[in-house]
């Protein structure tokens, strides 16, 4: 009996119980797992390919124009033309420092050849000290000298570019002198009406910082912040798409390109009318990109 009775506890234990009919048929192949993560894989990438196409829609022009096309050309032109000008500046700048280092003259021999040497480009010429201005050449009475030095010296480029702070900015190039009687930074600061020169002649050209104010434009106040005035941010400067969505303050749809000028102190802007068919262009474009994810999901 000891022996039927350890045959029958075998018997209805669990592990030798019999699984209930239909059970096997209910847990997961392994190979239907595979096949489900993959497809799931697919969805999500084809979600994220879709939210991509749509930030592009969003930010890129999708109707070619013959004006468009000619934006990055007009934005490089104009950037060459500020950088033709800044290294105008550098040649007397670096005559004054040298001046200075030599300890030959006066700070304000230094300053003043440094005006004469740039030819025409520079307005005033100034040299800081630690201790506040020491000399000033040219029309430089409302040049916030102080601030120019200290943001050259945040800087920390031996050859700091930038602009004026004036009402009418003009370009700004500093570089730093080790005299024997200290630090002295040597600041040449540009005509601002040479920067209105450089401009295009259809009235769609910009000059902006790098911070998204406006330095030069037609029709604009200098110090206008650039999301104002043509809808953009300071990051869509530094975007690599080679042309950009933007809107006037009265609700014109613009195509831009912008290019880095003075090592990326300042951006040029080149700006042209969207096509009238832009909304159209960009409305097909998104029911084409919706329709293969919509199917998907359905799927």
């Amino acid at each position: 009996m000891a022996r039927r009775g350890g045959e029958d506890a075998a018997a209805t234990s669990p592990s030798r119980r019999k699984a209930p009919p239909g059970a096997a048929g209910r847990r997961a192949q392994p190979g239907q797992s595979l096949a489900r993560a993959a497809i799931l894989s697919a969805l999500l990438l084809l979600a994220i390919y879709t939210a991509a196409a749509v930030v592009r829609l969003r930010h890129e022009p999708q109707t070619a124009t013959l004006a468009n096309t000619a934006l990055p050309q007009r934005a490089e032109t104009l950037a060459a033309r500020l950088d033709t000008e800044a290294a105008s500046l550098r040649g007397g700048l670096l005559a004054a420092r040298d001046i200075l280092q030599r300890g030959e003259a006066q700070p304000i021999d230094a300053a003043r050849s440094a005006l004469s040497i740039s030819a025409g480009s520079a307005a005033a010429v100034g040299v800081v000290g630690d201790q506040g201005v020491v000399a000033v050449a040219g029309k430089g009475d409302s040049i916030g000298w102080l601030e120019l030095a200290k943001a050259a010296d945040r800087s920390g480029q031996e050859i700091w570019l930038g602009v004026t702070g004036q009402a009418r900015p003009g370009l700004a190039i500093a570089t730093l002198a080790g005299t024997e009687k200290g630090r002295r930074w040597v600041i040449v600061t540009g005509d601002a009406a040479r920067i209105s020169a450089r401009l295009g002649g259809d009235g769609q050209d910009y000059v902006v910082t790098a911070d998204g104010a406006v330095v030069a434009g037609a029709g604009v106040t200098p110090g206008d912040l650039l999301s104002a005035r043509l809808g953009l941010g300071p990051e869509d400067l530094k975007s690599d798409r080679k042309l950009a969505r933007g809107r006037t303050p009265q609700g014109q749809a613009l195509d831009l390109a912008s290019r880095p000028a003075l090592g990326g102190a300042l951006y040029a802007i080149a700006a042209a009318p969207s096509s009238p068919n832009e909304g159209a262009a960009v409305a097909a474009q998104f029911t084409w990109l919706m329709i293969p994810l919509a199917a998907a999901f359905l799927l």
